[in-house]
């Protein structure tokens, strides 16, 4: 008979924990997967919960059964976990008040999120006025406006515009997408009047500046689009990098190099890791490196995939710490609990699903596939001196791509066929890009010209970067565009050849576009002098994207009628015919110009309406 030491031994092996950590990640996941998925949001399960916490404490000694029943209670916990949070509509949310024009007071409570011509803004309600009624209202609204006027976080001020849902396509749900940041309202460009400032955590504002303040050196140390390259590598701000350059990233399939990742976190822990071992014994380093982590990743922000990585980071580091041996599958189910935990609806986040399925392939496939790579180049009698290069790019891309190509093939219908010899180019300049990059921006921190110095060095990095994205997207594997998320499996749509033609059409698309914005900066010779007036604190892709606007606004002119759809022309018509809306403040709720408001009331456009 085995004693009880024995039984204890056993319960605590290493296999034991990690399938008991393991398999609750999965019963809790699957709790909020049932519960969002089919809204069991009951008040009865609550009385469930006392139940199964009953037969725990009768099942004690029983080790199968009593780990069926802690599967079954973590799974009606995800269940209640994901109703507590779904937002209930009523008078005194945002949402029940979509699709009107309103007067809206509230306070800026994340980064402002600046994009190439315009900004986010995400707002606090706090007031709503509506047909000359003041109501108190909770619930947070996406605007959308111009960079300028600069709004910062913890601003109070008064919108006036039209507010309405976000949308819904056939290919994406950008009110699921806003719904997991507790967002359901949008307003597009409304005016806008500043009512207060700072309002906001010191904390938060804090690390706003700091983050903002090494933008503005990156813009002043580097040219653009490499300052814009960069500032996406570093902190994550990669929306400011021209169309053309994030295209060829996506076309290549290696996005991962221009946004904050696992990768950069790692790299991040080892560098701390490594050069606080210099000066400090090993438990002051570990917990040096965490807080460093830590500090990144909020100054980065809430991103799935940072926070999914700074989790299992410092997961591995504290193990050290205390001296246990870590596990790379233990560190990310952990951090897919905590994290579904703090916001069950992570879960949704395509984010989060690809970073979590990269992980898990990496974990479960790339040793298998490095042992089989070592036997054949062995049994083939090749050099080794390849293979750290296969093992460090190929084999790791190759087993990431287990998981995330369904996912991305799902999502986004795109295939890279490219992608494991864009890795194999890119991947190498990464660390090195990322070192020499943050050097730069510590010396332009505290002297410039230092900074641009060595920018200088770090120059030579983010251009081939660029060059071998730009080069393997007009080879003749390119991307490929799927119809149907799975008509891959029909042998419909999809070759071995590449849209070459059609790089060829966008280059020249492009090239008449500047030509085109070298004639808006000849001619507006105002809007240039406002533009060099700024250029001192904005940074040089403001200025481009001051002139994008124009251009693009001259461009789709006479498209505009195109992107309103009958039903959308229809309310324009009847709220004017009511009064209850003017023709500016329909152009600004609609997001059209205010020709295209009159020629539609006047009946020139829509005849068919």
């Amino acid at each position: 008979m085995k004693s009880h030491r024995d039984t204890v031994e056993t319960e605590c092996k290493p296999e034991v924990l990690i399938l008991t950590l393991v398999s609750a990640c999965c019963a809790w996941l699957l709790g909020i997967y049932i519960g969002r998925k089919w809204c069991l949001g009951s008040p009865y399960l609550w009385l469930i919960v006392p139940l199964l916490l009953v037969a725990l404490w009768l099942l004690r000694k029983r080790r199968s059964e009593r780990f069926v029943v802690m599967l079954g209670l973590l799974a009606v916990l995800g269940v209640l976990r994901v109703d507590s949070v779904l937002t209930r509509i009523d008078p005194g949310t945002m949402a029940y008040h979509n699709n009107r024009l309103v007067h809206l007071t509230g306070t800026v409570v994340g980064r402002p999120d600046v994009r190439e011509t315009r900004v986010e803004l995400t707002v606090e309600a706090e007031e709503l006025q509506v047909d000359s009624e003041i109501l108190p209202v909770h619930g947070r609204v996406l605007i959308s406006t111009s960079i300028y006027p600069r709004l910062e976080y913890g601003d109070r001020l008064q919108a006036t515009g039209y507010m309405q849902e976000p949308p819904i396509s056939e290919d994406f749900s950008y009110r699921d997408f806003l719904a997991r940041q507790d967002i359901l309202s949008l307003m597009y460009y409304p005016k806008l009047q500043l009512l207060e400032r700072g309002r906001g955590n010191s904390f938060a504002a804090a690390l706003y500046a700091i983050r903002e303040h090494a933008r503005s050196v990156i813009n002043r140390i580097l040219p653009y689009p490499e300052a814009a390259l960069l500032s996406g590598i570093l902190l994550g701000a990669y929306h400011a990098l021209p169309e053309k350059v994030t295209d060829s990233f996506n076309a290549t399939g290696t996005s991962h190099i221009i946004v904050i990742s696992g990768f950069n976190i790692t790299i991040l822990a080892i560098v701390l890791l490594r050069v606080s071992n210099q000066w400090l014994i090993r438990r002051q380093a570990v917990w040096l490196s965490i807080a460093g982590i830590v500090f990144y990743t909020l100054l980065l922000g809430s991103d799935a995939a940072v926070v999914r990585a700074a989790i299992m980071v410092c997961t591995i580091l504290f193990a050290v710490l205390v001296g246990r041996a870590s596990d790379a599958l233990t560190s990310l189910a952990l951090a897919a609990l905590l994290m579904t935990a703090w916001n069950p609806l992570t879960l949704w986040d395509v984010s989060f699903q690809l970073s979590a399925g990269a992980t898990l392939g990496l974990v479960l496939f790339a040793s298998s596939l490095y042992q089989y790579a070592h036997h054949t180049m062995a049994g083939s009698g090749l050099s080794g001196s390849a293979l750290p290069l296969i093992k460090d790019t190929l084999i790791a891309t190759l087993a990431a791509q287990v998981f995330t190509l369904p996912l991305i093939l799902y999502y986004f219908r795109r295939l890279s066929l490219v992608m494991p010899v864009a890795n194999i180019l890119i991947l190498p300049v990464q660390p090195p890009l990322m070192g020499s990059g943050a050097i730069a921006l510590l010396a332009g921190c505290v002297w410039l010209p230092a900074g641009q110095v060595i920018g200088w060095v770090t120059l030579v990095a983010p251009a081939p970067n660029g060059e071998r994205g730009t080069w393997l997207i007009k080879c003749k594997c390119g991307k490929q565009f799927l119809g149907s998320p799975w008509s891959f499996l029909h042998g419909k749509r999809i070759s071995c050849g590449c849209y070459f033609g059609s790089s060829l059409e966008r280059e020249r698309k492009s090239a008449r576009r500047e030509e085109l914005y070298c004639k808006v900066q000849l001619r507006d010779e105002k809007n240039i002098r406002l533009m060099r007036q700024l250029r001192g604190d904005a940074g040089e892709e403001f200025i481009h994207s001051d002139f994008r606007r124009t251009v693009k606004q001259v461009v789709t002119h006479k498209r505009l009628n195109r992107k309103l759809d009958k039903q959308k022309v229809r309310e324009m018509r009847s709220k004017h015919s009511l009064g209850l809306a003017t023709q500016q403040e329909l152009a600004l709720a609609y997001g059209v110009g205010r020709s295209t408001v009159c020629d539609i009331l006047n009946g020139k456009a829509w005849r068919n309406v």
